[in-house]
Order: C-alpha cells, then sequence, then structure tokens
C-alpha cells in the first residue's frame, strides 16, 4: 500500500498500470483531490471513496492526506544484478 497525495499521484503518473486499486476520502474534495481522480479517470483507474476510519484501516496509520492506494511493486534488485545494470547503463551512452 501506498498513500499521500504526491506518492499516490505520481505513481498514477509514473506506472499507471502498478497502481492496482485506489481509495478516497469521501469527506474530502479539493484540487489536489480533484486532480488525483482525473488522472485516475484518465488511466481507467475506478475511484473508491470511503471514510477516513477505512483509509486509516487500509494506510495503517493515522496520516494518509485522504488517499490510499494498492500498488504493484517493483522486484528489488541485488548485488548479482550490478552487471546487468552497468550493461544497460553503458548501452544508454
Amino acid at each position: 500500500m501506498i498513500f499521500g497525495i504526491h506518492t499516490v499521484l505520481s505513481a498514477m503518473r509514473n506506472g499507471p498500470g502498478d497502481v492496482l486499486e485506489l481509495w478516497v476520502d469521501d469527506s474530502r474534495r479539493d484540487g489536489r483531490i480533484d486532480e488525483l481522480i482525473k488522472t485516475a479517470a484518465d488511466a481507467g483507474l475506478a475511484v473508491n471513496f470511503v471514510s477516513g476510519k477505512t483509509l486509516r484501516r487500509l494506510a495503517g496509520r493515522e496520516r494518509h492526506q485522504g488517499v490510499v492506494a494498492r500498488y504493484r511493486s517493483k522486484q528489488a534488485l541485488g548485488d548479482d544484478d550490478l552487471p546487468m545494470l552497468l550493461a544497460v547503463a553503458g548501452d544508454q551512452q
């Protein structure tokens, strides 16, 4: 799970297919939330409007800025991946 307006908005802009579900506080409406909702709609992502209590449960914390998303995280890389990364970086030059 990821939460916070900037974090979720950035995830939707940079990897919209990785944001799997989106929950927004049903009592919050302002320009930033409207922008987030529009970005979700443009990405074809449904918005679930829920209570602040539900968001706190999903986020596992009190502070979530009125938005929580289920996010498909990328596979972590380790030391064994360094040669491949260096090769890819060399191809970019």
